[in-house]
């Protein structure tokens, strides 16, 4: 996965309120790849989507964006 796909699914989702949801519900990586490719993104399953998962599923256990 490159980092330019990685940062261009974090932008969309960012402005996506439906995306921000399966995101942070979503039950482990692979699942947060299954929606990413949904999208058009090709990503693995790694360490750098998990961080990604977890960032937005941190941000809901915030409170907020």
């Amino acid at each position: 996965m490159s980092e330019e796909q990685l940062n261009a699914f974090r932008e969309k989702v960012q402005s996506d309120v439906l995306l921000q949801g399966q995101l942070k519900v979503a039950a482990d990586v692979e699942a947060v790849a299954a929606i990413a490719a949904e999208n058009g993104f090709h990503l693995k399953p790694d360490n750098a989507l998990r961080m990604l998962m977890w960032e937005f599923q941190e941000a809901e256990l915030e409170g907020g964006d």
